[in-house]
């Protein structure tokens, strides 16, 4: 059985870190990944994936990773459920990232990040295609 998955979408905010009981740290952002069409009012639709790294990763993620981010998303997806205070049951399904890349930030140069990218409606789908093959094949190691 196979369980992978790969995205190429922006960060809708910084990378959320947090610790788990046991002292484990965990980052957590969104994805927002075009879906290739505008809805009604002419605007871009977009699914969101709520992403999570563990430790080394989650901090390199924290490091590389900020709003609006272009970035290549490679994991699994995993569900879990959960019962809300109020007893109501939940089921939510995330991205366990494996590997990541920033391909490219809106942001300016402050701070550091990558100059802005070209205009985002020039990535179509052929696009995602060529970006996600060259994460692949690139013989950088992964962050």
């Amino acid at each position: 059985m196979v369980n992978k998955i790969i995205l190429i979408g922006r960060l809708t905010a910084d990378v959320d870190m947090k610790f788990t009981q046991s002292g484990k740290k965990i980052g957590k952002f969104n994805l927002a990944v075009d879906k290739g069409k505008k809805d009604s009012d002419g605007k871009r639709e977009a699914d969101f994936f709520p992403c999570q790294l563990w430790q080394e990763n989650a901090e390199r993620a924290e490091q590389y990773l900020h709003k609006g981010t272009l970035a290549y998303v490679e994991g699994r997806i995993e569900s879990r459920e959960y019962t809300t205070q109020d007893g109501q049951k939940r089921k939510v399904w995330e991205v366990q990232v494996g590997t990541f890349r920033a391909l490219n930030s809106k942001k300016d140069n402050n701070g550091g990040q990558e100059s802005a990218p070209p205009q985002e409606a020039s990535w179509g789908p052929e696009q995602f295609d060529q970006a996600a093959q060259a994460a692949e094949m690139s013989d950088e190691v992964p962050f």
